[in-house]
């Protein structure tokens, strides 16, 4: 399976993080007691395993996990960092290791890395091309989505740390329902998706439609970016971006998602609006597949 350069990237920076932001790790632990320092120990190691041999699982499931676990390494590193009672401090290479780190955090966010694991599920001559997430998520919601599954797993591993077992097992009570509901919310984003298919388009939007839906070569009159005067259906919930228009040469029948992934009452409609990650590779991918492309 092919891999971005930017893909490449990510895992040789993940690869190179026990080296570099592990000296923080090192020094901060140090300086605390045998049982403090093993379990974080545990923990840390075992998180930089399941991410490194994610990034090489080009799946939605395996993205989400990553865009969930990356950016904690910095943050931790920050907060370790913080914690060295020392005058030597993290240290030139501690340093390095949490810019490195935080740059891998920006990389597995970007398109291209979203582009080679939304696409791993194809097969044949499918390709599935991403997304872009809703406006609304990106002010709020998505970040305390983050903060409930990162955090509550961090608490009872502080807490199993200290010695506070009460607190530690009461912790992880909470978190397993917690985390297993808010990762669960965040995967939906790694799932919507607009697949090319022999017989035309299918977008996979559980925000967006009340179930997957075709929209057959032969009924598309157009492909291209969006114009003023289309009478579409705003189908990108919100998001923000160069917004791609599908016009269909008869009314087609949709059912648009309703409360809580509910649906709605089919609706007809002339066309509709879709915000893609990379919306050039959809239009190059469209005219290979004769799609009648406008590229203007």
């Amino acid at each position: 399976m092919k891999s971005s350069v930017v893909t490449w990237v990510c895992r040789a920076l993940w690869l190179a993080i026990p080296i570099t932001l592990g000296e923080v790790f090192s020094r901060s632990l140090a300086q605390g007691d045998t049982q403090f320092a093993l379990i974080w120990q545990i923990a840390l190691w075992a998180m930089w395993v399941v991410v490194l041999g994610s990034t090489f699982v080009q799946l939605p499931q395996a993205l989400t996990l990553i865009r969930i676990c990356v950016p904690l390494a910095p943050v931790l590193g920050v907060g370790f960092a913080l914690a060295i009672d020392s005058p030597n401090g993290v240290g030139v290479l501690g340093i390095v290791g949490i810019g490195q780190a935080a740059a891998v955090a920006v990389l597995v966010m970007s398109g291209d890395v979203g582009a080679d694991f939304i696409d791993g599920p194809s097969y044949g001559d499918e390709r599935r091309l991403g997304l872009r997430p809703p406006g609304f998520l990106m002010i709020g919601p998505l970040q305390l989505m983050w903060a409930i599954t990162v955090g509550l797993p961090v608490a009872t591993v502080s807490f199993a740390a200290a010695g506070k077992w009460a607190l530690a097992v009461l912790a992880a009570g909470v978190s397993a329902p917690a985390v297993w509901y808010s990762s669960r919310l965040i995967h939906r984003l790694s799932r919507r998706c607009l697949v090319l298919v022999p017989a035309g388009l299918t977008l996979v939007d559980e925000l967006s439609l009340a179930e997957p839906t075709l929209f057959r070569r032969e009924d598309i009159s157009r492909l291209g970016p969006a114009v003023i005067g289309l009478q579409a259906m705003d189908l990108t919930v919100g998001a923000s971006g160069l917004l791609v228009s599908v016009d269909f040469n008869r009314e087609l029948s949709i059912v648009p998602a309703g409360v809580r992934g509910g649906a709605t009452e089919a609706t007809e409609v002339n066309g509709i609006l879709l915000a893609l990650t990379r919306p050039g590779q959809l239009l190059d991918q469209a005219e290979t597949r004769r799609i009648k492309v406008e590229r203007r």
